[in-house]
Formats: structure tokens, sequence, C-alpha cells
């Protein structure tokens, strides 16, 4: 990069070559179908490859096959300061910036470094998507935190898909966004249907086209319980992991259940948790909730808030009705109601 005719297509080029001939021995692969297109996602340690497969949705192809990915993303971790351009280097913080960051773009691809902390960037000649921690990162948070949503924003935004930071049920092939804070009871909505029998695409976070019908799509079959989730495990539940730091989550493994390749999105609903015993859904205002959706997927892609993005995620959603959902603590209740709303859309 510190070449003026250098491309960031060419920066990547070299990245690649030192990372294979330095650890090419402990290189791992595998190729994944996500949403009708092949997505091929490398780590470096067999742990976390066989935990990635059992997690994200789809079919992994064998090595066999010769299929040309629609795209490739590389997540690992790495000394960061390898990315940073020599232009950048040395240089001072610009006078008023807040983060110490070098963002670079061409027709070929783009970069953005946050010095001595991460990196991820695009090379769009070889459709090869790249995010790059720190070394001494938990894998965990690369499987399952910011990291790996930021490697699906560059391959969703050239397939022109949008990410939406949401749950996603539906019965009778009719669906709705669930849309709330942490805590608000998106998570257990969303899994109390899954469990129940319904549609169930995502209890976190959903694909959307940009373009034709509004049909929610699946990113990964691992789901989360929290610690308050406790009526609706069932013993054979496949717990892959407990996470004591986050109040005993649970993650586990719900590929059993029939997950919704595409299901139409109708409404958009807006749940908290109540003292009321009885659940109850009614029209809210539209403007609040569609601002914090927008707000909450935006920032799970890692702060890329350019106007245009929220534009689309606004344009895309902004006719859907939106209402309130007031859960119960009964679970069952909480579905059977929600089901009978979907029924009447």
């Amino acid at each position: 990069m510190g070449n003026e005719k250098a491309t960031i297509s060419t920066f990547f080029e070299n990245v690649n070559k030192r990372i294979l001939k330095k650890n090419g021995i402990l290189y791992k692969s595998l190729q994944i179908g996500l949403a009708g297109k092949i997505l091929e996602i490398r780590y470096w340690d067999d742990i976390e490859v066989s935990l990635i497969r059992s997690s994200l949705l789809g079919r992994v192809l064998s090595k066999e096959q010769c299929v040309v990915p629609d795209a490739v993303i590389w997540c690992y971790t790495d000394d960061v300061n390898n990315y940073i351009p020599d232009s950048f280097r040395d240089k001072p913080l610009p006078e008023g910036a807040i983060t110490d960051v070098y963002q670079g773009k061409d027709t070929t691809g783009c970069i953005k470094v946050t010095r001595s902390t991460e990196m991820e960037g695009a090379d769009y000649i070889s459709k090869t998507y790249y995010f790059c921690r720190q070394a001494g990162t938990d894998y965990d948070d690369c499987m399952l935190g910011h990291p790996l949503i930021r490697c699906f924003y560059f391959w969703a935004e050239q397939e022109n898909l949008l990410i939406l930071h949401s749950a996603a049920v539906g019965f009778n092939h009719k669906g709705v966004l669930i849309s709330a804070r942490g805590g608000a009871g998106k998570s257990t909505l969303s899994v109390s249907c899954l469990l129940e029998g319904l549609d169930f695409v995502a209890d976190d976070y959903v694909m959307m086209r940009e373009v034709g019908e509004r049909n929610a799509l699946p990113l990964y079959t691992m789901v989360g319980l929290n610690s308050d989730m406790v009526q609706i495990l069932k013993p054979d539940m496949p717990v892959i992991k407990t996470e004591e730091k986050r109040n005993g989550k649970k993650f586990f493994d719900a590929s059993a259940y029939p997950f919704q390749e595409e299901l139409p999105i109708k409404a958009i609903l807006c749940p908290n948790v109540t003292e009321g015993s009885e659940p109850m859904i009614v029209p809210t205002d539209r403007g609040s909730v569609l601002v914090k959706l927008v707000h909450s997927s935006v920032s799970q892609i890692g702060g890329r808030r350019d106007t245009e993005m929220v534009k689309r995620m606004i344009d895309r959603l902004k006719d859907l009705p939106v209402y309130e959902f007031s859960l119960s603590k009964d679970l069952k209740k909480n579905v059977t109601v929600l089901q009978n709303f979907m029924e009447g859309l």
C-alpha cells in the first residue's frame, strides 16, 4: 500500500501469500451453503472449524465438489499491525479524530484498520472478505460475536442483502420480525416459537433482500438461551457451550429443528415483559421502533454508519405495520397469542 500504484486487491494478495507461507500446514477451510449461496469461511483452529460447521446453517460441501464460491471470508487472529499501510504507520492522529483508524477504498476493494485492535477489508476482484483481530482474542468471540457479522456484512452488501439485528418467526408462511433491546424478550419469544413448532428463521440476526419480496433469510442455527429461559429447556437439547461470564447463557445447535429458508415478513413486533398475566398485541408508533431496529443493526455491523446503508434499511422496512407485544410470564400463552395474530395477517 506504500506504492501509489498498488491497489487494495494486490495488497490482500500479498497478505494471502504471507499467511499461507507462514501457516499453510495449520490452515483449515470449509465451504458452506448459505441462503442459496456458497460461502467459504476459513479458520486456523480444528476445534473452531468443527464448531462453526455445526452452528452455521446449510450443507457442508465435500472437498471433491468443485464449486466456485460466491464469496470467501477469512476470519483469523494475527498481529493486526501487519495490515497498517506504510503511509499510515507513523502519522499522528488528525486534529479532532476520536479513534485511531485508517480507511482506504478504491475500485478493487476497501480496508479499515483500527491501529493495534482489528482489521476488516474486502477484495472485490477475488470476492474475498477479511476480518482480523489482535492475537490473543478469544476464538469464541470470533465465532459468536460481532466479527462474524461484520464479515457477513461485506458479503451481503455485494449480494444486495441487508443484515438486520432481529428475530424472525412465522406461521403458515406469514412471518414477523421481532425487534427489541437486550433483555426485552426477543430471544425468549422466538425460541419458544421454535420449540412449539412454528416457522422459525432466527433469534438474533436475519438477512433480507433489498429488492423483491420482503423475505427473512437465516444466517446460522446457533441459538442462545438466557439463564431465565429454563422453563423451555428440554433434556435432549444439544447444548454446545455455556458462558458463565454472560450469566450462564447457553448456546445450542438447533439444526435438528425446522428452519425456514425464506419467510415472507408482514409486520414488525416490539416485545416487552410486563406484570400483566395476559399477553397482548396492539399497534404502536412506527418511527421509534424502526429507528431502534436500524440503529441496532448498524451497531452490530461494527459502526459502519454510512447514510446510504441506513437509508436502504429504512426504505425496506418503512411500509411494514408495527406492533407492541406485551408478554406474559407464561411462554406458551405468548406463542398462542402470536400464532393467532399471524393467522390474521
